[in-house]
């Protein structure tokens, strides 16, 4: 009897594995028919193993329903075969099926297979997910905006060498953590290179982030015409723009920075290319009227947003110690007017998509000249005590102040559009122009 025991172990084990391996072969001869594109004969033996509750086969057979090869499409069937699949922890099949349902628009279904597959360590997977936290496009389901996240999953997925996150690491990765000295721009430059030949995704839209990179390390060894390839860069920007969003989703890149613009076109210039100098000259006058004002208009906003924490009371004290360029706690006609002026500026420069010299010197001058006008209106409508100046006792919290100038309660302890505010402006001094023509 002990004897006969071991025997009968042994025998099963034997028979286990013989099938084991005949499986095993059948499913290597499967994937070599598919391989070949013999089609008829792959979907026998796949269905076969699937039958048998072999996953790997049942994934294949997902596959040649989705796709059509040596079947009647049927979405149902893919998903039917997948579903079984993943059920049994095949992770290809869990990726297939998510991918399947975010095409079918069944989005909550999608990320859950989505996050366990991603949790299996499937490269793939985890790139979706990180475009999803780039595009902010499933805010409704949890999954709002957040670049930091996204470049870790994107991260992750290119390291295990998943091909369409190599486009949007590099984007996420430029828009974190670009700088001239400490970046790495033969690594990122490798890896747009990578997805424009695999024709990855936003490997197309990946090109010009890739002549600005190239041209930055060019800039960086003394060229000149790379120099001037760098400030136009900087003059205009460089956004991504996703496709196939509703709404359209864009994501700055580069921001637009008149200072490095100027920056990189001096040097351009110093070195000898004469093209540098209309740039030039476009610029030191963009930068003397709006550039030093836009920044001054960011740092207030994040001073606004980190600072006061919806405290209307701290939020006005700020605002009032912008406007008050004199330092002496009162308004001067001068400074409202200069106040309105500057975000005249601001709304041209934030709204256009080219801006024109002559255009924006134009709205300067008007607003040098139309503007007193309305400054001086408001110190008539506020000073109470006659000085010709205002003091905040006298409007802090006045509806009618805030309506005039743009700026309430609302919109200091929320976030001010100061862009917003500037073509309210930019109304108001067309009606000026229009009684004096």
């Amino acid at each position: 009897m002990r004897i006969f025991v071991p025997f009968v172990i042994c025998f099963i084990a034997l028979i286990t594995f013989s099938n084991a391996s005949e499986l095993s072969t059948e499913l290597r001869n499967a994937k070599a028919d598919f391989t070949a594109k013999n089609y008829d004969s792959a979907f026998e033996k796949f269905k076969n193993l699937a039958d048998l509750n072999n996953f790997e086969a049942q994934f294949y057979l997902g596959e040649m329903y989705q796709t059509g090869n040596g079947v009647e499409q049927n979405t149902e069937f893919a998903k039917s075969w997948y579903s079984k699949s993943a059920i049994g922890g095949f992770v290809k099949s869990q990726t297939a099926l998510a991918i399947l349902n975010y095409d079918n628009g069944e989005y909550q279904e999608s990320l859950r297979w989505f996050r366990i597959a991603s949790e299996s360590d499937d490269a793939a997977a985890t790139g979706w997910l990180g475009s999803f936290y780039m595009s902010g496009e499933f805010e409704e389901y949890g999954l709002e905006q957040d670049f930091e996240l996204a470049f870790s999953l994107t991260q992750t997925a290119v390291e295990k060498g998943d091909a369409d996150s190599f486009a949007p690491y590099v984007f996420l990765n430029t828009l974190l953590s670009f700088d001239e000295t400490d970046f790495d721009f033969s690594e990122n430059i490798e890896k747009l290179n990578f997805a424009i030949n695999e024709d990855a995704w936003l490997g197309q839209s990946a090109k010009q982030l890739l002549e600005f990179l190239i041209a930055v390390v060019a800039a960086k060894s003394g060229d000149p015409v790379q120099e001037l390839v760098v400030a136009r860069f900087y003059n205009n920007g460089l956004t991504l723009k996703l496709d196939g969003y509703d709404p359209e989703v864009e994501i700055t890149i580069i921001k637009k920075n008149v200072s490095k613009s100027l920056y990189w076109a001096k040097l351009s210039a110093n070195n000898g290319n004469a093209d540098a100098a209309e740039l030039i000259s476009e610029l030191v006058i963009l930068d003397l009227i709006s550039g030093n004002q836009i920044a001054g208009f960011e740092n207030l906003t994040k001073a606004i947003e980190n600072e006061c924490d919806m405290d209307f009371a701290c939020a006005f004290d700020k605002v009032w110690k912008y406007l008050d360029v004199s330092k002496d706690g009162n308004l001067s006609l001068a400074e409202i007017s200069k106040f309105q002026r500057v975000l005249i500026n601001l709304a041209y420069v934030e709204s256009s998509e080219e801006i024109k010299l002559e255009e924006l010197t134009a709205a300067n001058f008007a607003s040098i000249l139309l503007l007193p006008i309305a400054s001086k209106a408001i110190i008539n409508s506020y000073d109470y005590n006659n000085d010709e100046v205002l003091q905040k006792h006298e409007i802090f919290g006045d509806a009618e102040f805030s309506k005039l100038v743009g700026i309430n309660a609302g919109s200091v302890v929320s976030g001010v559009d100061f862009s917003r505010l500037g073509n309210r402006l930019n109304e108001q001094i067309e009606k000026f122009l229009f009684l004096f023509k």
